[in-house]
């Protein structure tokens, strides 16, 4: 008899956050791991460590890119689920993640979103922390558009089966891809506010410029011309609706932590129109 759940998790150099989070995920399988497995892919880390445990699995994927190593899973265990929960080996579950995915399954559901809560990891935060916090992974704003990010989603085998796997040829953006495309032929996308997991925000320059340089490499350097140009306008355009979402984001964040947030906000304006031009040009340039 096939199992209910398989968790899936691409690890690319972050095997350190996931041993920290290895004793959440033991709990979590202790409690329904009857219904519920869990495979880690490594996608071309430095250093894999030697688990000895055998309450998880551990693939390796040589082709680079998040969805690579999901469909490199998907291949190997495809009949054998109900259904995949996606999130990133940087994300913290919450006790009530797999009980509340769980539900939703014992009722049947095509894809589902949960929640994305981004973290401060430091004391002070830095500017970029402020502004990732605000401006993170809106799941609910996402799904609301049609789409969801994989740091939390979870789809059933009959979708996977219906209109295939993720398009690995994209290293951003075939998250929101693939849930377009299941909408398109007839399947549901839900929210799930309770289904949550934590994400720690970034704190650096270095990382929120990696994060736009991947996500402009997935609007500008795929798709059809017509849809990669109309990105590239947006992105040239002024952020006056992220200005808006700043003065009404969350009332318990403080006066300094928006002000950090609009800096970096509009810092990354021109950033995120020079990288939209390389990637138009060039194509998609890192994982």
């Amino acid at each position: 008899m096939n199992k209910r759940l398989c968790i899936i998790v691409p690890v690319y150099n972050d095997w350190w956050r996931v041993e920290k989070n290895l004793p959440l995920y033991k709990d979590l399988i202790d409690q329904y791991g009857d219904e519920v497995d869990l495979i880690f892919v490594d996608n071309g880390s430095a250093h894999v460590p030697a688990f000895g445990q055998s309450w998880f699995s551990v693939l390796i994927c040589e082709k680079p890119g998040s969805y690579s190593a999901r469909n490199f899973a998907l291949a190997r265990v495809a009949s054998d689920y109900e259904y995949f929960a996606f999130t990133d080996a940087d994300c913290i579950p919450s006790q009530d993640w797999i009980p509340r995915i769980l539900r939703w399954a014992r009722q049947g559901f095509d894809l589902l979103a949960g929640d994305v809560q981004i973290f401060a990891e430091t004391d002070r935060q830095t500017f970029v922390e402020s502004y990732d916090m605000i401006f993170g992974l809106p799941q609910k704003r996402y799904v609301s558009n049609g789409y969801a990010v994989t740091a939390n989603l979870t789809v059933s085998a009959k979708v996977f089966n219906a209109i295939g796997h993720f398009n690995d040829s994209r290293f951003s953006g075939g998250d929101a891809e693939l849930c377009r495309r299941a909408t398109r032929n007839g399947f549901r996308l839900e929210f799930d506010e309770g289904a949550l997991v934590y994400h720690p925000a970034r704190i650096s320059s270095k990382e929120i410029i990696q994060k736009i340089r991947r996500v402009t490499g997935g609007q500008t350097g795929n798709g059809s011309l017509k849809r990669r140009l109309l990105f590239l306008f947006f992105n040239f355009l002024p952020p006056i609706r992220a200005y808006k979402m700043l003065a009404d984001s969350r009332k318990d964040l403080s006066f300094s932590a928006k002000f950090k947030a609009f800096v970096v906000l509009t810092w990354l304006w021109p950033v995120r129109a020079y990288q939209s031009v390389k990637s138009l040009l060039h194509g998609p340039d890192v994982r």
